[in-house]
C-alpha cells in the first residue's frame, strides 16, 4: 500500500474519530429533558461547549467587558451541515473554506463597533489600486492586518515606522512644526510620525509645533504593546460596547 493511500486513510479514521466526537456531544445536548427550540440552537450550544477548549488570552483594552459571541458568530449551517462541508473539502479537495462552529473574525465585525465617518485612515482608503503594493507587506486595508485579540497588545505590529510605507515622498508647504517634514522625512525620522499624530485621529489630542514635544518612541511603543495611550483618554468616538 503506497504511502499516500496510507495518508488518506488515516486522515478519513481521524475525521470520523472527529465527527463520532462531535456527534456525541450533539446527541447529549439534544437529548436533554429541557426543550432547545430548533436543530441551529443545539448546534450554537454545542459550539459554545468546544469553544471552552479554545485557547484564550488577555483582552485589548476596552474590550475586557466583551462576551465571547459579540466577536465571535455562528458558523452557517447546522453542525451537522458544517461537518459534511468538511468532511467533503477534506476529502474531495473541494477547494472552499469551511469553519466550524464559529465563522472567523473579519473587519465587519470590528467595524460594527467601530465604524466613523472621520476616520483618517479607513481600511478601504488601502484598497485603492496604487495601495497594491503597500498592503503586500502593510495589510492595513483589513483591521487584523494591524490589530488583534488575546495577546493583550493594541497593535500588533513590531515596528513604528511603517508611515513610510505611503509618505516617503511627503511634502508639506507652510509646514506648522520647527523641524520640517520634509526635513524629518529626508533624516529618515520615521519613529516621530506617532510621536505627533494617532493613526485613526480617534483622540483630541493636538500634535505639537516643536520637535522637542513629541512622543517618544518607547511611549508609542509601550502603547503597542497594551499600555495607555500618549494621546490622552478623550475620544472623538467610543466604540459601541465600551
Amino acid at each position: 500500500m503506497s504511502f499516500k493511500k496510507i495518508n488518506l486513510i488515516s486522515s478519513v479514521v481521524a475525521m470520523l474519530v472527529f465527527c463520532a466526537g462531535i456527534i456525541a456531544a450533539y446527541t447529549a445536548f439534544t437529548t436533554q429533558p429541557q426543550p432547545i427550540g430548533s436543530q441551529k440552537e443545539a448546534g450554537s450550544r454545542v459550539a459554545v461547549l468546544i469553544s471552552q477548549f479554545h485557547a484564550r488570552g488577555e483582552f485589548v483594552a476596552g474590550h475586557e467587558g466583551l462576551a465571547c459571541t459579540d466577536c465571535h458568530q455562528a458558523s452557517a449551517g447546522s453542525i451537522r451541515q458544517q461537518l459534511q462541508a468538511i468532511a467533503k473539502n477534506s476529502l474531495f479537495d473541494a477547494g472552499y473554506a469551511v469553519d466550524f462552529g464559529f465563522r472567523k473574525v473579519s473587519s465587519q465585525d470590528c467595524l460594527a463597533c467601530h465604524n466613523r465617518d472621520n476616520d483618517r485612515h479607513p481600511i478601504h482608503r488601502f484598497n485603492e489600486p496604487r495601495f497594491i503594493e503597500v498592503v503586500k507587506d502593510l495589510p492595513a486595508n483589513q483591521c487584523l492586518g494591524c490589530h488583534s485579540e488575546h495577546n493583550g497588545r493594541t497593535v500588533k505590529l513590531d515596528q513604528i515606522g511603517f508611515c513610510k510605507a505611503c509618505h516617503s515622498d511627503l511634502e508639506i508647504k507652510n509646514d506648522p512644526i520647527d523641524i520640517s517634514h520634509s526635513h524629518l522625512v529626508k533624516s529618515e525620522e520615521w519613529g516621530s510620525c506617532l510621536g505627533c499624530h494617532d493613526f485613526h485621529g480617534n483622540h483630541r489630542h493636538k500634535a505639537p509645533k516643536l520637535y522637542q514635544q513629541v512622543k517618544s518612541i518607547s511611549e508609542i511603543e509601550d502603547y503597542f504593546a497594551g499600555g495607555i495611550s500618549p494621546y490622552g483618554l478623550d475620544k472623538k468616538h467610543v466604540g459601541m460596547r465600551e
